[in-house]
């Protein structure tokens, strides 16, 4: 239960209470996003120690935990950083170099986490592989508590999380995309004039202009919607009602069927809806898979 308790505490702190002026600004804000895990630590490390309330014992699971924690939490953003500026780094990525360092990112914390789970709270790192491969081939189910924070962490995962990905791959358009307002053309007709005679008129140039307008609203409803879309997707394939799953995409692209004569948000529509519906549909195996 500590493993999970600690990655929901990661996961607020990073995604809930980090801003994203704070994310843009990473350098800058990174002892403020410290601060953030911080208080998300101590409210888990004295929770667990308050249960035995054992004074000899509030160095090595609460002090401890917290410094190694933070400590390692500093030198993997660090390291986010300086990869993020290297062009050699991103020669070697390759594309989608935000999102791949995303998931390497989140990939470390976990990692420090469960040792730190192993080194201050007495659980082997093999006993938590072995009860993960338990619960996935066995009838072995998880605790009222641990099935709580389970949830918690795939709702977020599900949303806030998901988004953040998604965003990274697809670009930042959804601002603009999600508070579309319309189009409008118009025609410009000119007649060249070459010593005092007009062209004929079959002959005269004739452009075309087209403008897209867009509102510019900071509140993102796109993002809300992919957070509610990919909650339902991960319903439906918890109770295997995949079928119903295509009512999703077809009412999305109904609801976009105008924007979808621009070939380029036609295919971020795509990727984006793609991409959602299959870290729902994941999420949701992953959920059925645990709490069979």
């Amino acid at each position: 239960m500590i493993v999970l308790s600690l990655i929901t505490a990661h996961l607020i702190a990073d995604f809930y209470m980090q801003t994203d002026e704070m994310a843009k600004n990473k350098e800058q804000t990174l002892i403020k996003h410290l601060f953030h895990h911080f208080l998300c630590l101590l409210i888990v490390t004295m929770i667990f120690w308050l249960r035995e309330i054992n004074v000899s014992e509030v160095l090595r699971q609460v002090i401890f935990p917290i410094l190694f924690i933070l400590f390692f939490h500093y030198v993997i953003d660090r390291l986010k950083i300086e990869l993020s500026k290297s062009t050699n780094t991103r020669k070697r990525l390759g594309e989608y170099v935000e999102a791949k360092l995303f998931c390497l990112d989140q990939v470390a914390h976990i990692a420090i986490l469960i040792l730190s789970s192993s080194l201050f709270f007495d659980i082997p790192i093999s006993y938590i592989f072995d009860k993960g491969i338990r619960l996935i081939n066995t009838t072995t189910s998880l605790g009222t508590g641990s099935t709580i924070l389970f949830l918690f962490i795939i709702i977020m995962l599900a949303t806030t999380v998901s988004g953040h990905f998604i965003n990274k791959v697809i670009g930042n358009l959804p601002k603009h995309i999600s508070t579309f307002e319309g189009k409008f053309s118009f025609k410009t007709d000119e007649s060249n004039i070459h010593q005092n005679q007009t062209i004929p008129r079959a002959q005269k140039m004739l452009e075309e202009y087209n403008y897209t307008i867009y509102n510019e609203n900071n509140y993102n409803r796109g993002k809300v919607i992919g957070y509610i879309e990919r909650l339902i997707v991960l319903i439906l394939t918890y109770y295997s009602a995949y079928s119903a799953i295509g009512f999703i995409i077809a009412a999305k692209s109904i609801a976009r069927f105008k924007l979808m004569e621009e070939r380029s948000w036609a295919e971020y529509f795509l990727l984006g809806t793609i991409l959602s519906m299959l870290i729902g549909i994941l999420l949701g195996i992953a959920t059925r898979i645990i709490l069979k």
